[in-house]
């Protein structure tokens, strides 16, 4: 069982749970799609069609626990979720929930789509009386960065409080650090806020944005994103949202992650640099290293076809081969690494790794490789 079966399957459950389309798992290993599904965010109801396919009665009994645990999970993440919220109400801390909160409501009725921590917006200038709260409540400090501190209080209650959804490098920042404010307030609360959907949706782009420029989102971003788009087509279409990704520079970045979504629910094949994208997130760091993606493509071709890539691979294995007439020499660079560098390869039965991922040059080639910059 390969990746690339594994990953067919995993898109054949997607469609599944998305359309309702026939699903097909043959000759397909359940314990890898079972963790190609956790790794990838995809639980939820896939579990119930994974559920249906399994005839074994242990691994049956497994996926019935695991089901179980995602949905009693699911119901403790919202209400604590709802507990902190009223606790920001009653110490008059503007607030918002973020992501998850919004975007679940769009999926199919029954579509249990479980988040792997609670993140909710706050005003900066309370932030001191949050931290205050949240230890007050016996949660533990387990990370800070520069706009965000995360909390856990037990195994599978994690919450991430935000003070600013973008990094202060990013262009329009301000834009971000006025979101809360400008939102309209829910039905009866004076401090707690509703993301309109435009925001929302600017905010998952971001989101993606910042974590596929690692590679090591789950496919499941995407997918929220493709339904999003669906659902409020006109409104994203507006001249006002154009004018707001375009100040982003997120236009393009938007337009490919909407060509991933719709060919990978139409099973469409996609080419060039996209499909090479479309392998990689799949993936999801899978190979270590685009030269471990390469052994694994090519250990059963010949030694000229590794040498000879074609132009949308070469541009990635070698980053500074930005433009057809450096083809050439990139060619003796590869055929150096193919007849003389040992390789690293890994067993493509082993199950994704999470850890390991593309280095910072490959990740810019195969980002610019399909227009959007970084």
């Amino acid at each position: 069982m390969n990746i690339r079966e594994l990953s067919s399957a995993l898109l054949s459950l997607c469609r599944t749970a998305i359309r309702g389309d026939k699903l097909d798992l043959s000759g397909v290993s359940l314990p890898h799609l079972q963790s190609m599904t956790y790794r990838h965010g995809l639980d939820g109801s896939f579990y119930y069609i994974l559920h249906d396919a399994v005839k074994n009665e242990e691994e049956l009994e497994e996926f019935s626990k695991a089901h179980q645990r995602l949905r009693l999970v699911t119901i403790k993440q919202d209400g604590m979720r709802a507990q902190l919220l009223s606790l920001f109400e009653e110490r008059q801390i503007h607030a918002m929930p973020l992501k998850g909160d919004q975007i679940r409501q769009f999926y199919p009725e029954d579509f249990c789509r479980p988040s792997s921590r609670i993140n909710i917006l706050v005003e900066k200038e309370k932030l001191a009386l949050v931290e205050e709260i949240m230890k007050g409540e016996g949660f533990e400090e387990i990370e800070r960065d520069e706009n965000r501190i995360s909390y856990r209080k037990s195994t599978y209650i994690i919450v991430s409080i935000h003070t600013s959804l973008a990094k202060s490098d990013r262009p329009f920042h301000a834009y971000f650090d006025e979101l809360l404010m400008r939102s309209p307030l829910s039905e009866g609360k004076e401090y707690i806020h509703a993301i309109t959907p435009a925001d929302a949706y600017v905010c998952l782009l971001e989101y993606a944005y910042e974590n596929l420029i690692e590679l090591g989102a789950s496919i499941r971003l995407i997918i929220d994103l493709g339904i999003f788009a669906e659902r409020f087509e006109e409104l994203l279409l507006h001249r006002e949202v154009r004018a707001v990704l375009q100040k982003l520079k997120l236009s393009r970045f938007a337009e490919v992650m909407y060509q991933l979504y719709r060919a990978w629910m139409d099973n469409t094949a996609l080419n060039g640099s996209l499909g090479l994208l479309s392998d990689l997130i799949l993936a999801k760091g899978f190979y270590g290293t685009f030269e471990n993606y390469l052994d694994a493509t090519y250990e059963r071709k010949s030694t000229l076809r590794a040498i000879f890539l074609p132009f949308h691979h070469m541009r990635i294995a070698e980053p500074w081969c930005v433009s057809p007439l450096l083809y050439p020499f990139a060619v003796f660079g590869r055929a150096y690494r193919v007849l003389f560098r040992q390789k690293d390869r890994r067993d493509e039965t082993a199950l994704p790794h999470l850890a390991r991922g593309l280095t910072e040059r490959e990740r810019y080639a195969i980002w610019r490789s399909v227009g959007v910059r970084i």
